[in-house]
């Protein structure tokens, strides 16, 4: 699997607004898995809820999707 390292964008105070240049950076990528540690991986979350479960690995009882 091709590998993209990503830059989080300064000055940001908001996980969502963090989420939204996460999700406009990987909308060309069908399969994904997103990586981070702490804060990280607070916006990895924030950014599957925008994606359908199909796309991704969904155990039982996973967070709900947003509809869009």
């Amino acid at each position: 699997m091709p590998q993209r390292t990503l830059r989080l964008p300064e000055g940001v105070n908001d996980i969502e607004r963090y989420a939204d240049h996460v999700e406009s950076a990987i909308t060309d990528l069908d399969d994904l898995v997103l990586v981070g540690a702490s804060f990280g991986a607070n916006i990895a979350l924030a950014t599957r809820r925008r994606r359908a479960c199909a796309r991704w690995w969904c155990p039982a009882g996973s967070l709900p999707t947003r509809s869009t």
